[in-house]
């Protein structure tokens, strides 16, 4: 029998030192960055950005958890998410049992 992506992420997440931890709120801040540089007789602005998410227990009204993600990543998470909130919505709808199925999702773009 095959192992699946989510036995294999299962096993490693219970193996590391990361626990999983409950939030029921985010906020989302972005991050400009930018600089002039002079390009021939032209100054060209060159910006950056990145997107923070911060999660919080509402019940402690502690944050949990902080991670600052790249613009490409933010993408991907948008996307990911999407799919997964799509297929929660289609899931929710039927009347018929949940299969038994992995509903694990992961970007396409991998690091360089």
């Amino acid at each position: 029998m095959a192992v699946t992506p989510v036995e294999i992420a299962k096993h490693n997440l219970e193996k590391s030192r990361e626990k999983p931890v409950y939030a029921d709120e985010v906020m989302v801040a972005v991050q400009f960055k930018a600089s002039k540089r002079k390009v021939g007789k032209k100054e060209k602005v060159e910006k950056e950005a990145h997107v923070n998410m911060f999660f919080m227990d509402m019940f402690s009204k502690r944050p949990v958890g902080r991670i600052v993600l790249s613009r490409f990543t933010a993408q991907a998470l948008w996307k990911v998410l999407g799919d997964n909130l799509s297929s929660i919505d289609r899931e929710m709808a039927s009347e018929k049992l949940p299969e038994n199925r992995p509903a694990v999702r992961k970007t396409n773009r991998t690091g360089t």
